[in-house]
């Protein structure tokens, strides 16, 4: 990690203020999941072409998000059918700032990400009053919700000089539910943020050279995938086999 980090601060820095600019409440979203060992090469080669995200010298922020789901887990459930206009609740905190926001995303059926968010004091384990009501009114429809999944994690903002792009690498994902954890060490989750899907901007063109496949991967649906037993993971088993094989590379080296 320190290897990435040196290569970050090399990188030009950019504020929370020209930040708004590239937001993307409303845009196309395309993750990868890549071995850490490999971001730092991969960081070399796409760093002229990216500035990072600079908060107080800081250049790779802590982040918590807790997951609220139906008593069914209809989110998890829509999400791994592979359902259009399906939906994620959660809170969201940035640790560095203490800010922490409430969050609906929403997938249409133009595979595009609609993200809401209010500002709210912190993390709770419920959604009531004003909260909830903004939450019904983002999702469209009458909820009831209860906590799901936390994580952990920290990333790296990157914007892109050239195109319409803003891009997050994750590091050290850690995910907790029911009393149980797991932590993910030597996986990175890309995720390339656009207006409309460039395939020739710097990150994407660089990952398709190295056979870096995108990947349907959501860290809510990872953390239910592996901490528990009673709901459906079939769709997802080829997407955990293929990080399993990361993990067991990375515990190798």
């Amino acid at each position: 990690m320190e290897e990435i980090l040196d290569i970050l601060n090399r990188l030009d820095p950019i504020g929370l203020d020209e930040m708004e600019e590239v937001r993307f409440m409303n845009r196309t979203d395309t993750k990868y999941v890549l071995p850490t060992s490999e971001v730092q090469s991969l960081l070399h080669e796409i760093g002229d072409d990216y500035k990072v995200l600079d908060i107080d010298g800081n250049r790779m922020g802590r982040y918590e998000t807790l997951y609220f789901d139906t008593p069914k887990y209809d989110f998890y459930i829509q999400h791994h059918n592979g359902k259009k206009n399906r939906v994620k609740v959660r809170y969201r905190k940035y640790l560095e700032s203490d800010v922490t926001f409430l969050e609906v995303k929403k997938k249409n059926n133009k595979n595009r990400t609609i993200k809401l968010r209010k500002r709210v004091d912190d993390i709770s384990q419920t959604i009531e009053g004003e909260d909830m009501n903004f939450v019904e009114v983002a999702a469209q429809q009458e909820l009831i919700l209860m906590p799901s999944v936390s994580n952990h994690f920290r990333r790296t903002t990157l914007v892109s000089k050239n195109y319409n792009e803003r891009a997050t690498i994750d590091f050290n994902i850690e995910l907790m539910f029911n009393g149980k954890n797991i932590t993910l060490p030597g996986i990175s989750v890309i995720e390339a943020k656009q207006d409309l899907f460039n395939k020739e901007s710097k990150m994407v063109r660089t990952l398709k050279a190295r056979h870096c496949r995108s990947m349907r991967v959501s860290k809510y649906c990872l953390g239910i995938a592996l901490l528990t037993e009673n709901l459906k993971t079939n769709n997802y088993k080829k997407k955990l086999r293929k990080i399993e094989e990361y993990l067991e590379n990375e515990l190798a080296t």
